[in-house]
């Protein structure tokens, strides 16, 4: 393993520090949970150019019986990206459930299983981490749908107040200020909609795609059936035959009794 030699940069946040070592190509997981099989996503990881240190890292989840992640830890000696599929068991979604993967450069004397329990996996300038944002198709389309209720609710309540605003002078000027300072926050607001917006459609295309599989495997599974219950019909058929033919050989039995001589 590499020593740890390179001087990655550390940016303070609001909380906490936060070093750069690897990448997803996605923090925004949106599940399908209305298809027959556990939903999937993939996101793939990656270490950051310039990075020279050998990278361990694992993924950490506050309901582990619930999430299938493979593979759910490991290492990362090169550029080259690591796809990381991640399956919610049964389909059981809930707004609390957390997904965060946690990196670390590994040091002389330890792997990428002992750095774990090393002084420098306590440390939050030496650990990154990347909390995965979880949701559902159906969370996300309500969620649009009332979205888009209230900026046309919030449009018609600004041009009223354009309408009925009678101020002058300084006062209007400190008045349209403030409307400007309310449209911006609006223009933000809009601006993350429309990622948002942008997500749920790649989100509805792969539920598109997994309602057609599901379709194929329903019909797969209707023919699958049919041909078994014309089986076991075909097999009850011939048992009721062996029945009526061994009741009448009794019956028979009984109506012309054989005489024997001893």
């Amino acid at each position: 393993m590499r020593s740890s030699k390179s001087n990655n940069k550390i940016s303070k946040g609001d909380e906490q520090q936060t070093i750069h070592l690897v990448s997803l190509d996605q923090t925004y997981v949106c599940f399908d949970v209305e298809q027959l099989t556990n939903a999937r996503q993939e996101v793939k990881l990656k270490r950051y150019e310039g990075i020279q240190d050998d990278i361990a890292w694992r993924m950490r989840t506050n309901v582990p019986t619930r999430y299938l992640i493979n593979p759910s830890k490991g290492f990362i000696q090169n550029n080259e990206p690591i796809t990381l599929c991640i399956e919610l068991l049964e389909n059981k979604f809930h707004p609390n459930h957390k997904l965060t993967l946690q990196a670390i450069a590994i040091i002389d004397g330890c792997n990428e299983r002992t750095i774990w329990k090393h002084q420098n996996a306590k440390k939050c300038s030496k650990v990154q981490l990347i909390r995965l944002k979880l949701s559902t198709v159906l969370i996300n389309v309500e969620m649009a749908k009332f979205e888009e209720e209230n900026v046309a609710m919030e449009a018609g309540n600004l041009e009223k107040f354009m309408e009925q605003s009678s101020t002058t002078g300084f006062k209007r000027i400190r008045e349209l200020e403030k409307l400007l300072n309310t449209l911006e926050d609006d223009f933000s607001y809009i601006r993350k909609n429309t990622e948002r917006t942008k997500r749920l459609k790649v989100a509805l295309e792969q539920a598109l795609d997994s309602r057609k599989l599901t379709l194929v495997e329903l019909k797969r599974r209707a023919v699958e059936s049919d041909r078994k219950t014309k089986k076991l019909k075909k097999k009850l058929e011939n048992k009721e035959a062996q029945l009526q033919l061994a009741q009448q050989t009794q019956t028979n039995n009984l109506s012309n009794p054989t005489c024997r001589i001893s």
